[in-house]
C-alpha cells in the first residue's frame, strides 16, 4: 500500500467515527496485552524546527517538525490533515469529529486495541477522562495512536513508521503524538503544563538515554557496565536517571575494583549514579552527573533549572 493511500484510510476511518463502544476496564486491556513487549531501540535525536498545525473545523492541534514532514492535500471539510516525510516512509494524520456514539476513553481504547492488529504493544496508556495513547508494532512497522476527548469532540492522531524507515523518526513521532490537543488547549501549553513521564522499557528514547549515560559513566568506573534503573523520567526537553551500575550480565559491581574503592571502603559513597539530560533540539545529551552521592544531589538540578520534584522522586514518594 502506498503511504498516501495509508493516510487516506486513516483519515477516512477516523472521520467516520463509527466504531461500536466496547466494555471493560483499561486494567483488563493492559492485562490482555501485557506480554506483548518490544525488543528494539534506536539512537535518534529529536528534530528541530517545530511548528504548530491546527485543523480549521475542530481545532485539533499538534506540534511537528516542519523540516521533516510535508503537508498533504487537506480534505475540503477541514476535519483533518495528513503529513508525510519526503521519502514516504513515515506519515501521520490528525483529525477531529463529534462523539456521536457517546464513547468513553476506556471503550474506545478497548475497541482500538481489538481492531488494530498489533504484533507487539509497546505502550498502552490511559489519560483518565482525557483519552489514551497506544504505540505498537504491526507488519514490521510501528504505529502511534492517540485519542483525546474534548467535550463533544474527539481529537485523533495516528502515525505509521515503515519497517525500512529511519528509526530515528520514532521518538519524533512519539513527541508529535504527545502534543495532540484540542481547541481549548491549542497554543496554551506552558512548561508547567508539560507531563512528567516514565521512559518505559523497550522504547527508543530509553535506549538513547541509557546509552548516553553509559558513555559518561563507563570511563569513570573503568569497566563495562549496565544499569539497574530506579527512575528514568522525562519532562519536555529534560530527563533524569537514577540507577545502580551493575556488570553487563546483571551481577553486582565490585566497587573495590574501581577508582572509587577507597570511598567504598570508608563507607563514604552510595552505589547510585544520577544523570541529568537535556535536549536542545539536536538530540539528548548528558548535562550533569554524579557517582555515589550520599545526599539529595538532584535538588541542585531542580533549583538551577526550575524542574518539578516529580521528575526526581521514586514512585512511592
Amino acid at each position: 500500500m502506498k503511504p498516501q493511500n495509508a493516510i487516506a484510510l486513516v483519515l477516512t476511518a477516523a472521520l467516520a467515527m463509527s466504531a461500536q463502544a466496547g466494555s471493560g476496564t483499561f486494567e483488563a486491556i493492559e492485562e490482555k496485552y501485557r506480554d506483548l513487549r518490544p525488543d528494539h531501540g534506536a539512537t535518534i535525536p529529536r528534530a528541530g524546527d517545530w511548528a504548530v498545525y491546527t485543523t480549521p473545523r475542530f481545532g485539533t492541534s499538534v506540534d511537528y517538525p516542519q523540516s521533516l514532514f510535508l503537508l498533504l492535500p487537506a480534505p475540503e471539510n477541514g476535519d483533518g490533515q495528513a503529513f508525510q516525510t519526503a521519502d514516504g516512509r513515515a506519515n501521520f494524520a490528525i483529525w477531529g469529529g463529534f462523539n456521536a456514539l457517546d464513547e468513553t476513553p476506556t471503550s474506545r481504547a478497548s475497541d482500538y486495541l481489538d481492531s488494530a492488529g498489533f504484533d507487539l504493544v509497546d505502550e498502552a496508556v490511559m489519560l483518565g477522562a482525557q483519552g489514551f495513547r497506544v504505540v505498537g508494532t504491526r507488519a514490521g512497522g510501528t504505529v502511534f495512536h492517540a485519542d483525546i476527548f474534548d467535550g463533544e469532540v474527539i481529537h485523533g492522531f495516528e502515525a505509521e513508521l515503515a519497517p525500512e524507515a529511519d528509526p530515528n523518526l520514532a521518538p519524533v513521532l512519539q513527541q508529535i503524538m504527545v502534543s495532540l490537543r484540542g481547541a481549548d488547549a491549542a497554543g496554551t501549553k506552558s512548561p508547567s503544563d508539560l507531563p512528567v513521564q516514565d521512559v518505559t522499557e523497550g522504547t527508543p528514547a530509553r535506549a538513547i538515554l541509557l546509552d548516553a549515560a553509559r558513555a559518561v559513566i563507563t570511563p569513570e568506573i573503568g569497566q563495562p557496565i549496565a544499569f539497574s534503573v530506579r527512575v528514568l523520567r522525562s519532562y519536555g526537553p529534560w530527563a533524569y536517571l537514577s540507577a545502580v551500575p551493575v556488570q553487563p550480565d546483571g551481577r553486582p559491581l565490585d566497587w573495590l575494583q574501581t577508582p572509587f574503592a577507597q570511598g567504598w571502603r570508608d563507607d563514604m559513597m552510595s552505589d547510585s549514579v544520577l544523570v541529568l539530560f537535556h535536549d536542545d533540539g539536536s538530540g539528548w545529551r548528558v548535562l550533569d552527573w554524579v557517582i555515589g552521592p550520599t545526599d539529595v544531589y538532584w535538588v541542585g538540578w531542580l533549583l538551577d533549572h526550575d524542574l518539578p520534584r516529580e521528575l526526581f522522586l521514586p514512585q512511592s514518594e
